[in-house]
């Protein structure tokens, strides 16, 4: 709740993502705290155990696409 509360507009013009940019946030955050050895691993423990909490997981390479282009979040 509170990545939502500091990510309040949105990047993208057209078509909303799948994934929305404070999802992805929470997503880098359970990565990190979680101790994830890479992107790969993350994903696919993301989606065993995380797919009740988020409707849409990117594959790898557009997670990390994703993930870059959000770094001034």
């Amino acid at each position: 709740m509170k990545i939502d509360d500091c990510i309040r507009t949105p990047r993208w013009r057209g078509r909303p993502p799948l994934l929305t940019d404070s999802e992805l946030v929470c997503l880098a955050v359970a990565q990190v705290l979680l101790g994830a050895r890479s992107e790969a691993h993350w994903i696919r423990y993301a989606r065993i155990h995380l797919a009740g909490m988020f409707p849409y997981l990117p594959q790898r390479p557009g997670y990390n696409k994703r993930l870059r282009a959000a770094l001034p979040l």
